[in-house]
């Protein structure tokens, strides 16, 4: 398509508007990232930030998983967050005037499963409610050497600019080569062996809108019980179900976009809900016309199959990026295969709800 064309497709649809130090971005240099250079300041303070330590008992925090989004208001100290993020993306928006924020943690096949339809409404719904003093947080990303990191972070802000007409303050962008400690002789945007994600997590602290990283969880004792199935390690509830829901989603439907979870907080009662989450026996009737009992029963020994494999093994065959995975993450991934195998009954929808009492109760 032509500068004509283009600029004419984009006439007949909303388009957000990106500002970077003040200045409007246009399409061409979202296309080759080349507003990079205007945000490396901003990513300097960002690398060098304190990590702060989840849980916290001061203040309610939420720590999102890969694959859910979230849009709140504040009334009181807070924590928005999510961690975890190589190839993926978590993008946060702040708004001092409407106190709201909103987060999501992104990964490719959730940004691309149908490329040429509208952009999907969990995007929409992350600037709900928000104004022209909205700012932006995106980090992950990293030039990894499949191209993946940086498909995603193009994807992402091509889709955001189909969804709002809003103008926007990108205040953080590290990603792709500002989010990659490369090794000797590797420059541009292509990823080599070696190159490593320089951050993996984002924490949007409230009301003040600051962005710090998030302290990888230490790791387990040795020869430590497994994890609650109903706790990571930052403490949020029910992190096995709700790390299942990429697991479970086609067997309800192949529609990717189906898969992403949105986590409501409510900011008088201090509770968090989490409806929609799919749970029960995958080899029982399943609503998708797609999925056979045949496919279930073959589905089910390959995730008993990868319960059973080392760590290392493990993110070989589960991440896009095994080497640079955090100590903690091959458990997470091993308790989501290990809470369907585990399920009984008809595959069915449910909701949790709990409540913040100095820390999340179930």
């Amino acid at each position: 398509m032509g500068r004509v064309g283009r600029l004419l497709f984009w006439l007949r649809i909303p388009q957000m508007v990106l500002f970077v130090n003040g200045v409007r971005l246009d399409d061409e240099c979202i296309d080759t990232l080349g507003f990079l250079d205007a945000v490396k300041s901003r990513n300097r303070e960002f690398l060098a930030s304190d990590h702060i330590e989840i849980p916290t008992k001061d203040k309610p925090y939420i720590i999102l998983t890969q694959g859910e989004y979230t849009n709140i208001e504040y009334d009181c100290n807070m924590l928005l967050g999510s961690a975890d993020a190589t190839t993926c993306v978590i993008i946060a928006f702040h708004d001092p005037i409407s106190r709201r924020a909103s987060l999501a943690h992104l990964d490719e096949s959730i940004l691309t499963s149908t490329p040429n339809s509208p952009p999907p409404p969990f995007l929409t719904s992350l600037l709900h409610n928000m104004t022209y003093m909205t700012s932006c947080h995106i980090i992950g990303a990293y030039l990894d050497t499949q191209g993946i990191g940086l498909r995603t972070a193009n994807h992402l802000l091509h889709l955001l600019h189909l969804s709002t007409s809003l103008p926007i303050a990108l205040s953080t962008c590290c990603i792709g080569p500002f989010n990659t400690a490369a090794t000797t002789g590797s420059e541009g945007v292509q990823g080599r062996e070696g190159d490593a994600p320089l951050s993996q997590s984002l924490a949007l602290h409230l009301p003040s809108g600051a962005v710090t990283q998030i302290a990888p969880p230490p790791p387990p004792p040795p020869q430590s019980p497994s994890p609650s199935p109903c706790h990571n390690h930052h403490q949020m509830p029910c992190q096995a179900l709700r790390m299942s829901q990429s697991l479970y989603s086609s067997f309800y439907n192949s529609h990717h976009y189906n898969s992403m979870v949105e986590v409501h907080w409510n900011k008088d009662t201090k509770t968090l809900t989490i409806p929609n989450l799919i749970t029960g026996d995958i080899s029982s009737p399943s609503p998708s016309p797609s999925s056979s009992s045949r496919q279930s029963s073959a589905i089910k020994a390959y995730f008993e199959e990868l319960v059973n494999l080392s760590d290392k093994d493990l993110l070989e065959r589960c991440s896009t990026s095994p080497d640079h995975e955090q100590a903690h993450v091959a458990e997470m991934i091993r308790e989501s295969y290990r809470y369907v195998l585990e399920q009984k009954g008809e595959m069915r929808r449910e909701e949790v709800v709990v409540e913040w009492r100095g820390g999340w109760g179930e």
